[in-house]
């Protein structure tokens, strides 16, 4: 199994640099290799494969969804997906599969605690759903910013081609889940569990997963990540 990080170098490679760091250092499950999919990376020399995509579609979204297909189409192989400001702050030896809430609850509640974002996310994320949900109906939303475990990677492309249109990452997830447990996905749903991305109000991290809105709130922790990576 590999790890998969869809990357466009918008401000700089820093998360991404301690995005890898912590997976080396606290990740226990056996992978096979780290591919960097989409902007050029030179500082990783012989640690990760980088596939450069240097075609972009026109929103992040859309963006991320293509980098996934390309790896899909390109490699094929099962893989953990994540985001390059997703950070291990302790030692795992599983990726559990945590869904949020329904989709409509969750349009409904998006990012509301952080006002300077909250306008423009919830007016893209929520006319997303409500398309979304006139077309597949109203079920789990996965979108928990944690690793997530792709065993079927077919099944990932499909959902991607049903749900790529100026489409949120909660549906391309979810919709992925939806699929897979009509083919026995593998993995278990514990329990309902709140979004693990930084808020500003609180100002906590979290364990065993962590992550950030944008560059200035990494740039709050950056001290602490680097401890913990050095630890």
């Amino acid at each position: 199994m590999n790890i998969v990080i869809p990357f466009r170098n918008t401000c700089g490679t820093d998360e991404l640099d301690m995005c890898i760091k912590l997976i080396k250092k606290n990740l226990k499950i056996n992978y096979d290799n780290i591919y960097i999919i989409g902007d050029e990376v030179n500082q990783f020399k012989d640690s990760v494969i980088n596939i450069v995509v240097n075609e972009q579609k026109y929103n992040k979204w859309l963006d991320s969804n293509f980098l996934v297909k390309t790896y899909i189409e390109t490699i094929g192989n099962p893989f953990i997906l994540f985001n390059d400001d997703f950070f291990l702050t302790e030692n795992i030896d599983t990726i559990p599969c945590y869904y949020f809430d329904t989709l409509q609850n969750r349009s409904l509640t998006t990012y509301i605690i952080n006002e300077k974002i909250n306008k423009l996310r919830l007016s893209t994320y929520g006319l997303n759903i409500d398309s979304f949900l006139k077309r597949f109906g109203n079920f789990e939303n996965y979108e928990v910013h944690i690793p997530m475990i792709i065993d079927y990677p077919s099944v990932m492309y499909e959902a991607i081609e049903q749900c790529n249109v100026n489409d949120c990452p909660a549906l391309k997830r979810s919709m992925y889940i939806k699929l897979c447990e009509e083919k026995n996905f593998s993995n278990t749903i514990v329990e309902i569990k709140h979004d693990v991305k930084f808020n500003e109000p609180l100002r906590v991290m979290q364990y065993p997963f962590f992550s950030l809105t944008d560059r200035a709130e990494f740039d709050v922790f950056r001290d602490t990540l680097e401890e913990i990576a050095k630890q």
